[in-house]
């Protein structure tokens, strides 16, 4: 298969004018976009025309294909969690998020098969595209890499499933189905007590976790105890916290506004930390506080 474009068509302009026409067909501003010419490394100019145009997340990267072999999943871009552009000229961090994507519904389930990408006349890329799986056989990839991710190494899975290929079976369309494998997906992130959330709310959720300010950090060393004050500006829902599950050989004890806090117990990078979320409304400042005065659980 190959997908070419004049790149005199393809450019700032062009990309705004599909903005606007994708805005118009949904009737409401859109946050992200994903790009071929991003994801294929054509046209590496796209992050900086998204950001111009007012949008905020870029959901391309993370996938990573070869000229010899099928796709496979993995953190590629060394994350899960989203990060920001840097611009080239200056290195400025840009205002615009990657939130890399473990992969979409129908790299699953192509047949492997040469895809050759022409975007720019000068620039050409071939792909092995498709992994030629069942949708059984997807979920297990699928659900040991969540699995891991609640386990060992503590970030986010993110997939694009097609709403065509997701509504392909009840409509009996001859193309792909998924939505087997979305339902065993989320029923075991249910299972699991994973969370479970829509892009654009992620995009909200990261934005606002980076606008919250922790200050006046103090360590009481005689009473062994953390105090610090959180604020945000916009407000943020479920922001997450750990501290040293135990010091000096007491255990913690975590107080929000001077009220006891539950937290869970985690292991993180060898350590144990006790992990807690709070919610903080617009404006608003909490104050948080660590003790370790009780003895270690027997």
């Amino acid at each position: 298969m190959i997908r070419t474009a004049d790149p005199s068509i393809f450019n700032e302009e062009e990309f705004r004018s599909q903005l606007r026409k994708a805005e118009e067909d949904v009737g409401c501003k859109l946050l992200g976009e994903r790009s071929h010419g991003n994801r294929w490394e054509t046209i590496h100019e796209i992050p900086l025309w998204a950001e111009r145009a007012g949008i905020q997340y870029e959901s391309s990267l993370g996938i990573k294909m070869w000229e010899s072999r099928p796709p496979m999943q993995g953190y590629w871009v060394g994350t899960g969690l989203p990060y920001h552009f840097i611009d080239p000229n200056g290195y400025r961090r840009m205002n615009l998020l990657e939130i890399p994507f473990f992969g979409s519904d129908n790299i699953f389930f192509w047949k492997p098969v040469e895809y050759i990408v022409a975007i720019k006349p000068d620039v050409c890329k071939s792909f092995i595209a498709g992994m030629g799986l069942s949708e059984d056989e997807a979920f297990e990839i699928t659900r040991r890499f969540l699995d891991e991710a609640l386990e060992k190494y503590h970030t986010a899975n993110c997939y694009c499933f097609h709403p065509i290929y997701l509504a392909a079976r009840k409509l009996k369309k001859p193309v792909y189905y998924t939505d087997t494998l979305l339902r065993k997906l989320v029923n075991h992130a249910r299972e699991r007590g994973a969370g479970i959330i829509g892009i654009n709310s992620w995009n909200n959720f990261w934005r606002a976790r980076e606008n919250a300010e922790v200050e006046s950090i103090e360590w009481n060393m005689e009473e062994s105890s953390l105090k610090c004050r959180v604020k945000s500006p916009t407000g943020v829902e479920s922001l997450t916290f750990i501290a040293p599950l135990e010091f000096d050989g007491k255990r913690a004890e975590v107080l929000v506004d001077g009220r006891e806090k539950k937290f869970e117990e985690a292991r993180i990078l060898g350590g144990d930390y006790a992990m807690f979320t709070v919610d903080i409304k617009a404006a608003e400042e909490i104050t948080i506080e660590v003790k370790y005065a009780k003895p270690p659980r027997q």
